[in-house]
């Protein structure tokens, strides 16, 4: 017997759907909508009533036993393209193309040597990271759905890169104002702008191409951070969407400096740079000038000259848009300036003491 059931019937000059499914603990309960003009407008909504209850349905095991990986993916794409930037999509979408030995093999019957020889196949480190890190997604997928009870990738080892930390690049001052002062002298003045914004605010480029002019409070020289322009497809198509995560909604307020750069600006888009309709235009430039930097070094640096002038790191973290564990791991960087400066409170703490 089938866990989940969709029935139709007409009902207040409509159309209703009745959907009954068994949850986990085995209950049987129901959802249902009415007012639709066509019974089939009704079952194709009962049909979105059973993707929105994912995990919350008993999937009997035999009703999914013979899912192919390939299968289970698309399945796991269309179910959860919703919570994931078209970034990521694309991501995980171009990884998993390069499974094709596992694509048609049966969830059930894949093994950890399977898995094995297909990263054998793939040749740097970050190729078989990211492919363990799908394959690892799709099967605790899996296992919430009940398709399987333990993931072969458990015996599969982590592969590490041979750095132990990533490798963070800042960018000098002097770089900066070289960059700044080199726009300038083009009269390039949207990209002067934007290199102040992106320097003094750490924003991921896509969020400050993103920004409207209603993301702008000039009462409380701030801006507010809600979406991102980001490529939306394979064909490298761009288009404003949803931020990265929800920790990356935030607001950072600006230099008064700043403002004043954002106050030139012509205001007849909605786009406060719309001269830029993808990201890669602006990192062009910036390369073009003081390489091999690129706007994300932007954001290393804002987040170590912060945390070198004894900014902590929850307000730091919350700049960024990013987690505290995020920002420990991956944007605190030592420069000298905070060598330094660790050695003058060690002196200072301790100066008096045994």
């Amino acid at each position: 017997m089938s866990s989940y059931n969709i029935t139709t019937r007409k009902k207040d000059k409509g159309w209703q759907v009745i959907v009954s499914y068994k949850t986990l603990t085995g209950a049987w309960k129901q959802k249902s909508k009415q007012g639709f003009q066509t019974s089939r407008q009704a079952k194709d909504y009962g049909q979105i009533i059973i993707d929105s209850l994912d995990g919350q349905i008993y999937i009997e095991s035999h009703e999914m036993r013979d899912i192919t990986l390939s299968q289970l993916f698309n399945l796991y794409m269309r179910r959860n393209s919703d919570r994931f930037a078209p970034n990521t999509v694309i991501a995980y979408t171009n990884v998993f193309k390069k499974a094709k030995l596992l694509h048609d093999k049966k969830v059930v019957n894949i093994t950890t040597s399977h898995i094995m020889e297909l990263l054998d196949t793939l040749q740097s480190i970050s190729a078989k990271q990211e492919m363990r890190k799908v394959l690892g997604v799709i099967y605790n997928y899996a296992i919430k759905m009940q398709i399987t009870g333990k993931s072969p990738l458990e015996n599969v080892p982590v592969y590490k890169s041979r750095l132990n930390t990533p490798r963070i690049r800042t960018i000098s001052e002097e770089n900066i104002q070289l960059l700044i002062d080199t726009l300038e002298q083009r009269n390039n003045t949207y990209a002067a702008v934007l290199t102040r914004v992106l320097a003094t605010t750490g924003m991921r480029i896509g969020e400050a191409l993103g920004l409207t002019w209603d993301d702008l409070n000039e009462d409380e020289r701030s801006l507010s951070i809600n979406k991102q322009l980001v490529r939306i497809n394979a064909k490298h198509e761009y288009g404003v969407s949803k931020t990265k995560t929800t920790n990356s909604n935030r607001t950072i307020y600006i230099p008064e400096s700043v403002m004043r750069q954002l106050q030139r600006l012509d205001r007849d888009t909605p786009r406060i740079f719309s001269v830029y309709n993808k990201t890669g235009t602006y990192t062009t430039l910036m390369r073009s000038i003081i390489p091999p930097h690129s706007p994300h070094d932007f954001r290393h640096t804002y987040a170590t000259k912060l945390l070198s002038n004894g900014v902590d790191i929850k307000t730091v973290s919350a700049l960024l848009g990013d987690t505290v564990n995020t920002v420990i791991k991956t944007y605190v960087h030592y420069t000298e300036s905070m060598n330094q400066q660790a050695k003058r409170s060690i002196d200072a703490i301790f100066s008096n003491d045994f």
